[in-house]
């Protein structure tokens, strides 16, 4: 049986694996599909078309999707509870400045630090790989070739995923109808 901290280091290297595996396969997908609109007559990869890649790629874009879309789903606020301790404001906060230093210094890799690293790398990358897509998208299609399913699916898939987002930042509180509604 592995340790609790074990398991949880080993969960977050398959996580890295697979965003690293997500961003490579793109990479690779955005360049060869680019490098055929641009010079025809090199032919498209054979690959590039294959529905086993396109399983692949859509797995892939759906797990990090669904991770992005869990990370920035609007969370209930916490209940804090208030300390007995009869301190005013400022002296609480002149007593926790010291104690938030030494927590942020130890605090740096831990594992929750690590898992909160890991999330923005999975929101930013996902981001750019989404637009990154329906830029390739429309590039391609000025070129006058079809553009492989791989790259349309991810584009879709994350402006579904950017509508929902963007509007519940503008509008908070609004996702979900009140007891009138």
């Amino acid at each position: 049986m592995l340790s609790h901290r074990v398991q949880t280091s080993l969960i977050g290297a398959i996580a890295l694996s697979l965003l690293l595996a997500f961003i490579v396969i793109y990479g690779i997908m955005f360049w060869s599909a680019l490098e055929f609109a641009y010079d025809p007559t090199s032919g498209a990869p054979e690959w590039i078309e294959n529905a086993d890649i396109l399983s692949l790629c859509t797995g892939l874009a759906g797990l990090v999707s669904g991770i992005v879309a869990v990370a920035l789903a609007p969370q209930p606020p916490h209940n804090q509870q208030q300390s007995g301790s009869g301190n005013t404001a400022s002296e609480s906060q002149e007593n926790e400045r010291p104690a938030r230093f030494r927590n942020f210094l130890t605090d740096l890799f831990t594992v929750e630090r690590g898992r909160s690293l890991l999330t923005i790398l999975y929101a930013v990358s996902y981001t750019v790989l989404g637009l990154g897509a329906a830029a390739v998208w429309i590039i391609i299609t000025s070129q006058g070739v079809v553009t492989p399913e791989p790259i349309k699916a991810l584009a879709t898939l994350a402006l579904g995923l950017f509508i929902p987002t963007v509007r519940s930042y503008f509008l908070p509180g609004q996702d979900s109808p009140g007891p009138n509604a």
